[in-house]
């Protein structure tokens, strides 16, 4: 959950992509490609001491909740797939990381004090869009943990 405080007169908003539409407009035989595969996450654009504690979870995960498959990678924390030679895991990850993202699958929120964004990050990418200059962006973040790991 994301609790708009205080916003800046223009701009701030943040995008969600479901990740469930992205795996839906994947091929059938590209999802048969990326299912088995795992990929490497760490958090060095948030707290570089996560180089050192990198995790793994599959690319494609199914919701503990919905049973919907989703895609489960981003640019902001998945590093390489092991399984894959380097310049196959970066073309796979960049096509993916581009197909996330794209436009058909995002909503866009525009706050105002006191706006309360809810979302599940097990199947969706989020991102604040910076567009707000110098003026204040202040945010309250409330985040529940799951019982589980992302899986299969």
């Amino acid at each position: 959950m994301l609790h708009a405080r205080q916003v800046p007169s223009v701009g701030g908003d943040t995008f969600y992509a479901s990740q469930y539409r992205a795996y839906d407009d994947l091929s059938e035989a590209m999802k048969a490609f990326l299912e088995p595969l795992e990929a490497e996450h760490d958090g060095r654009n948030f707290d570089i001491d996560l180089i050192r504690r990198p995790s793994t979870h599959p690319v494609v995960v199914r919701h503990p909740e919905t049973g919907r498959k989703a895609l489960y990678v981003n640019g902001g924390f998945t590093r390489r797939i092991p399984s894959l030679p380097p310049g196959e895991s970066a073309a796979i990850l960049n096509f993916l990381y581009d197909h996330c993202t794209r436009e058909r699958y995002q909503a866009r929120i525009r706050y105002e004090r006191g706006t309360l964004a809810m979302w599940d990050n097990r199947c969706v990418q989020h991102s604040a869009v910076p567009d707000f200059g110098g003026e204040v962006r202040e945010m309250h973040r409330v985040a529940v943990l799951c019982d589980q790991r992302p899986s299969r």
